[in-house]
């Protein structure tokens, strides 16, 4: 009996290995749009703005560090067309630098596709950002059993659906992020 107490016991933990997920910590943010023009206000309220859509994104890497957050997703338009600052590329190589136990994963957008022009490659992106560059592929992060799903524009309009040819492992935990829109057609 004491045999079969102890399989059983080791049946339990077996199952509860399988079904019981890991936690992981995800913030998402997308349409930052940094550099926007600001067009419709004047010289001192754009630079305002500016400012202060850095110290949002501040504030949301903070929180990543002070809550060890294992994974943030930008899902589109971190840029904003054919506007981007050098200071700004700077901001982001230190901004992803200070939060280096945080997967940051990027989904271009269609105000900043991932193209032969793309600002994603005028940046030294740190080796914990990966950036979707084309169809829908998967990152696996292997100690966090997580898939993150994803696809990037590479125009400024997609007519085709970015998800096709999805399908998921049940096994693992299973994120997308994708910019776009639902649309019935």
């Amino acid at each position: 009996t004491f045999l079969k107490k102890e399989n059983m016991i080791k049946s339990e933990q077996k199952f509860l290995e399988d079904f019981i997920m890991k936690k992981v910590k995800i913030v998402h943010t997308a349409d930052l749009h940094f550099d926007t023009p600001f067009n419709e206000v004047d010289d001192k309220q754009r630079a305002i703005n500016k400012e202060e859509l850095k110290e949002v994104f501040k504030n949301i890497i903070n929180f990543c560090k002070e809550k060890q957050v294992d994974i943030l997703l930008l899902a589109g338009d971190i840029f904003d067309n054919l506007t981007l600052n050098r200071e700004t590329i700077y901001f982001l190589e230190n901004v992803f630098n200070n939060i280096k136990e945080t997967r940051v994963i990027i989904s271009p957008g269609n105000h900043d596709p991932y193209n032969n022009n793309s600002f994603y490659k005028l940046i030294k992106w740190p080796e914990n950002v990966y950036i979707f560059k084309d169809k829908l592929e998967k990152v696996y992060i292997k100690e966090l059993e997580t898939n993150v799903w994803g696809a990037a524009f590479n125009e400024k309009y997609v007519r085709e659906s970015l998800i096709r040819g999805f399908s998921q492992n049940n096994k693992e935990i299973n994120i997308m992020a994708i910019h776009g829109e639902i649309s019935s057609s």
